[in-house]
């Protein structure tokens, strides 16, 4: 995975919509990262993903996603607690 594609990746979520982002390395495999992003509400994820996606903000990312091997999996992660 090339840090300069997931540095476009960072951007283009920023600019979409997401209130943070961060890449983290795993200890044990230094070749797996992993990606995490933050957005306000569910509504807002999928604006994210199909109002504000521009054919740019596809390109970039799927750059990112041709660099990893095995392919990326995404998993999608909610407050325990609805409130928070």
């Amino acid at each position: 995975m090339s840090l300069n594609a997931m540095t476009a990746v960072r951007r283009s979520r920023l600019r979409s919509g997401a209130i943070g982002w961060e890449l983290y390395r795993e200890g044990e495999t230094a070749q797996r990262f992993v990606e995490t992003f933050t957005v306000p509400s569910w509504e807002e994820h999928l604006r994210q993903h199909h109002a504000r996606m521009t054919g740019n903000d596809a390109a970039i990312e799927q750059k990112a996603r041709a660099l990893s091997n095995p392919p990326p999996t995404t998993t999608r992660l909610f407050p325990a607690d609805p409130l928070s």
